[in-house]
């Protein structure tokens, strides 16, 4: 016979054993559900209702195994069971679990028990109207059930305290007279502020760039969002599935920058411009040499210490695949936090001084003195010394960067893996998200590496807050993926523009000269290269000929003298040693009739143009312009002959160029991080405080499969299942299911 645990003797009535006392929302829930509830459900619904209830306690935070039915059975039993008029049960899930608990909590009041599921999704991108207010205060009177994520209800808190900041500023740059609209020579920040590219925040660092309907409609916000809040701290049960993961002190952060947006430092110095994230590409650049078999840093061009030291990375990497210090699927990717400290590290380190003494940062230290600070080995005490006494400001500068990167920063980005951890937005991506939350994706999150949740999953509104974090994985992810479709079309339109501000032939621009050189790097030509260099072949091939004629007089005679007997095909040939613009094909012909059908078989001398030569320097001619030839087939159209309007040419070209190192390293320099490294004096944040606090719920419950001490003090300590330990140790020493081996 099943027996139903929430059934219990009734003590006060005199028949004692015959007489059950029970819940009747049990039994419904039971009915409804087509299920039997187990012991270990009803004691913990039990208890968090009783916690719930009490003014006391009021928060109650209990573990319960993976696949005991948490988010299945429990939080829709404890929906049904804790909502009523004067209480408004609202359920938190991580973002990848929000799907499927509202599927479970539809499905569990479909039936018998009939109750309304409402989602709550919030961000800071999206206006907050009266509509989420009205519908809270409709699914409290009809004791419907909220679901949401974390990150919504922060951002709720963030905005009420965003717009009573932003208010405050607006009212006392007005105060002090500081309105743009009052300074003629600041009329530049009146447009600016009328842009959608410029948030609110960084308008009113700008001396209050406001406008009056603006400033309403923020009034408007902060008003919504303080009546939201005052709604959840007066009747707020708030239900926290998978604790650990919502509550986490380092994955609860989110946070809100405020203020005028600022270059980060070190962007543009005397030493040069970006040098910030020129290092990091620098360094990285040494890791991705091990597969391409270059370095594509300029640092780094023609240096036999720099191919070197390329080498002796690949050899040091390839040697960690075997022993699984790194892995090389799908890149390289570090698992070994020690090997990098003690194999990889010292040889990088010495990429790293390869690059500041090319920036003149390591003028008068010693190569050893330089290492030791840089990897923080022995001597690194006595090397600060001499650095800080030799080094000016930005060597030092550069100096400690190098060091940052290569004992903390390169090891944490080198560990993550690309399109898992983190990866680019795709333009499906960006109309995804723009559509599921009805704004616009920032600037900074299509052109940096974002967060990913999953394989090819990206985080909805993340972003990285390490800035020095944010410039190594854009570098990586950018080296793995190539440029986008939109990304090379930038690149293109940005050296157009700058092809027209330059002035002098159109080849000889230093926009022209920097395409001719991403041509070359894709193994091609640009379209007149190989005739020129035909030509130049040509005269010094023409020189060596009349130079190897071993009669002056001869010579003279024949050049005096020329016989009549010349042919077309000598003609042309010398046309082109004196490099005229004739065809490369007319020219290849002229020498092999000049010298017979097949040069290369022949050792005879034969006469050019009366001049006594040898055929096999004629042949070498021959060879030199049939490749001449062959390379005039595969070359590239030159910049100024790029129609942006043309999209198979465009096309045709990204596919060529989108994963060439030096285009890349050229649109992240000139585009990317000018625009996007730079950060604001200010932030709001929230993390998981504020719901496992007294801040906006004052009932909390929370449960998970592995819960931690981890959690805010208003929770209280978590309750373990009773005898999940014991379990665990009976598993692992069963010989049913492990085996012993003894390894003395």
């Amino acid at each position: 016979r099943t027996r139903r645990f929430y059934f219990d003797p009734d003590t006060t009535s005199d028949v004692s054993g015959f007489v059950r006392k029970y819940d009747p929302r049990m039994l419904v829930f039971e009915y409804a559900q087509s299920i039997i509830l187990r012991e270990r459900q009803v004691q913990l619904v039990r208890d968090f209702t009783a916690a719930a209830l009490d003014d006391k306690r009021r928060s109650e935070c209990a573990q319960m195994l993976m696949g005991e039915g948490k988010t299945t059975v429990v939080c829709p039993l404890l929906g049904f069971m804790l909502a009523s008029d004067g209480a408004l049960v609202t359920q938190v899930v991580p973002q990848s679990l929000l799907e499927f608990s509202r599927s479970c909590l539809r499905s569990a009041f479909a039936g018998v028990v009939r109750r309304s599921v409402l989602t709550l999704r919030f961000d800071r991108f999206t206006p907050l109207t009266p509509a989420p207010l009205y519908a809270l205060r409709k699914a409290k009177r009809a004791r419907a059930v909220v679901v949401t994520t974390p990150t919504a209800l922060k951002s709720l808190v963030l905005k009420f305290l965003e717009c009573a900041h932003l208010l405050d500023q607006s009212m006392v740059a007005k105060m002090e007279g500081g309105l743009v609209e009052g300074h003629i020579g600041r009329l530049t920040l009146l447009f600016e502020a009328s842009s959608e590219t410029r948030s609110r925040s960084e308008r009113v660092a700008e001396a209050g760039g406001l406008r009056p309907s603006e400033i309403a409609e923020m009034r408007k916000e902060g008003a919504v969002a303080a009546e939201i809040v005052k709604l959840f701290q007066s009747a707020g049960v708030l239900i926290l599935d998978e604790v650990d993961l919502i509550l986490h002190p380092l994955r609860s952060e989110l946070h809100w920058p405020l203020g005028r947006r600022v270059p980060l430092d070190f962007s543009t110095s005397r030493s040069g411009d970006g040098l910030r994230w020129k290092l990091p590409f620098f360094l990285i650049d040494g890791i991705f040499a091990c597969a391409l078999g270059r370095a594509a840093a300029e640092e780094a061009q023609g240096s036999n210490d720099a191919a070197g030291i390329v080498k002796r990375i690949a050899e040091v990497v390839n040697r960690a695949v075997e022993t699984k210090g790194v892995q090389s699927t799908p890149h390289v990717v570090l698992l070994d936090q020690s090997w990098y400290d003690s194999e990889l590290m010292p040889t990088l380190a010495e990429w790293a001084e390869l690059w500041l003494r090319a920036h003149g940062a390591a003028r008068g230290v010693a190569d050893h003195h330089m290492r030791a600070y840089l990897t923080r080995t022995k001597g690194a005490a006595e090397a600060a010394k001499i650095i800080e006494k030799e080094a000016e400001d930005d060597s030092l500068k550069m100096i400690n960067l190098a060091r940052d990167w290569l004992c903390s920063l390169l090891p944490h980005v080198l560990s993550k893996i690309n399109r898992v951890s983190y990866g680019l937005l795709s333009a499906k991506d960006v109309s995804l998200l723009e559509s599921a939350n009805g704004s616009r994706v920032p600037t900074s999150r299509r052109l940096l590496a974002v967060p990913f949740v999953g394989k090819d999953i990206p985080s909805q509104t993340n972003e990285f807050s390490h800035p020095d974090v944010v410039i190594g994985l854009t570098i990586c992810t950018y080296r793995h993926e190539g440029l986008r479709r939109g990304d090379f079309r930038r690149v293109l339109r940005n050296l157009l523009e700058k092809l027209e501000q330059e002035t002098g032939p159109v080849g000889k621009r230093p926009s022209a000269k920097r395409w001719a050189e991403f041509v070359r790097r894709c193994g091609r030509r640009v379209r007149g290269e190989a005739r020129e260099a035909a030509a130049a072949a040509a005269r010094r091939t023409g020189a060596q000929l009349r130079a190897s004629v071993t009669s002056v007089g001869a010579s003279r005679l024949a050049v005096a003298q020329p016989t009549v007997a010349k042919t077309s095909a000598n003609t042309s040939a010398v046309n082109l040693m004196d490099g005229s613009t004739e065809s490369l094909e007319a020219a290849t012909s002229a020498a092999i009739e000049a010298v017979g059908s097949d040069p290369l078989q022949s050792s005879e001398a034969s006469t050019l143009d009366g001049v006594h030569v040898s055929t096999s320097d004629v042949a070498a001619h021959v060879q030199a312009a049939a490749a001449l030839l062959a390379a005039s087939e595969h070359e590239v159209w030159p910049l100024q002959l790029v129609d942006l309007r043309d999209g198979d040419q465009v096309e045709e070209l990204y596919q060529l160029m989108r994963l060439v190192p030096e285009v890349i390293e050229f649109y992240l320099d000139d585009y990317v991080f000018p625009k996007t490294a730079k950060h604001q004096g200010m932030k709001l944040s929230a993390t998981g405080q504020e719901l496992g606090g007294d801040l906006i719920f004052p009932r909390r419950l929370g449960f998970s499969g592995t819960p931690s001490d981890l959690l805010p003090l208003e929770l209280g300590a978590p309750k373990f299942e009773p005898g999940t330990d014991a379990k665990v140790l009976a598993t692992l020493t069963d010989v049913d299911v492990v085996s012993t081996r003894d390894l003395g």
